[in-house]
């Protein structure tokens, strides 16, 4: 299944879904660091994270670090790219699997999401795929 995905955009902020964890904070963002990004898109909802609140906030945190820079605040996106290729992060709203899911289950209401058993709103999508990759599925 094909869907669409949108890159990272410095001028795009996304709420997040719970706090985040310094430390695992750090381990992610020295991991990107180290091998770039790799994995499943950061699921999102208008302006809202569903997934990847740490990798999200990792992402930040790595183009703060490289704007910062009194060498880099002019930086192109694509000189910014070369530094750490931002290019190849993926979100994907998932405003749409969400909406069926609640046009199914509760007259189109929306309620609170479950963030914690993600799988009852992305089981049979493409979001499946990812699974498990998903300690919250």
């Amino acid at each position: 299944m094909k869907y669409y995905t949108e890159s990272f955009n410095s001028s795009i902020y996304y709420t997040p879904i719970h706090e985040v964890d310094q430390d695992y904070l750090s381990e992610i963002k020295e991991s990107l660091l180290n091998n770039g990004w790799n994995g499943m898109p950061i699921l999102v909802t208008d302006d809202n994270l569903v997934t990847g609140c740490h990798r999200y906030a990792a992402l930040r945190e790595i183009y703060e670090d490289i704007i910062s820079s009194d060498d880099n605040w002019m930086l192109s996106e694509e000189e910014i790219n070369g530094i750490f290729d931002f290019s190849k992060v993926e979100f994907v709203d998932v405003t749409d699997i969400l909406q069926a899911y609640f046009d199914k289950h509760n007259d189109g209401e929306w309620e609170r999401i479950e963030y914690d058993c993600l799988s009852q709103y992305f089981a049979g999508t493409w979001v499946e795929e990812f699974k498990d990759q998903l300690i919250e599925w």
